[in-house]
């Protein structure tokens, strides 16, 4: 399942499906807004549309440089890094661990190593946004 926070969950080829349907409406048509608002309905439960939402409003943000687009962009990005951060496998003993050990990801479920990767992206992706402000 592509989310685990409600109970109207999508499967991965569902949420990969449509993601790419609002993806090809941004690139093909120039409609950057009508992708967004694609997935908008999605977006607190399921971490690929969050993702993919960010994505393509960072990437309005980055061409335009408004002012209000940048925040916005920020904002989508904290929201998805607080949905990933929800997501993966995280704790006091599990981040201690990590600290020692590498962790064993072939124990991880295919979401948590989603969302681990999804969370090092937007990390990099704010950062990108802190140097565009």
């Amino acid at each position: 399942m592509s989310c685990r926070l409600s109970s109207n969950c999508q499967t991965i080829e569902e949420s990969i499906r449509l993601v790419n349907e609002a993806l090809d409406n941004a690139i093909e048509s120039n409609g950057l807004e009508t992708g967004i608002q694609m997935l908008e309905p999605y977006v607190h439960n399921s971490l690929y549309h969050s993702a993919f939402r960010s994505i393509l409003i960072i990437l309005k943000a980055g061409l335009t440089l408004k002012k209000d687009d940048l925040e916005r962009a920020t904002q989508s990005t904290e929201q998805t890094a607080k949905l990933s951060t929800k997501l993966r496998r995280t704790g006091f003993f599990n981040n201690l661990f990590k600290f020692f050990k590498t962790p064993n990801y072939n124990k991880y479920t295919d979401m948590e190593v989603h969302a681990e990767l999804i969370y090092a992206k937007f990390l990099g992706m704010s950062a990108i946004l802190c140097a565009l402000e």
